[in-house]
């Protein structure tokens, strides 16, 4: 797999508080290991699968190398 390429199964990490705002806000922050679930390359946008139990964020192809970077 190329080391720029969004595609399902891979895996990146983020802090999917880091836009969230407010009292105790930061009690919650931190980086959380998840992996590419769904792509949707006509719209630029890719989902997330994280955590236990399982929850899921999306981010834009553009948040890449900003708000969610690769692992490995």
């Amino acid at each position: 797999m190329a080391k720029n390429t969004i595609a399902a199964g891979r895996k990146v990490r983020f802090d999917p508080f880091e836009t969230a705002c407010g009292y105790g806000i930061d009690a919650c922050r931190g980086i959380v290991t998840g992996t590419i679930v769904k792509v949707y390359p006509e719209h630029r946008w890719f989902s997330v699968a994280y955590g236990n139990p399982v929850q899921r964020i999306s981010f834009k192809f553009c948040d890449v190398g900003e708000r969610v970077k690769f692992v490995g």
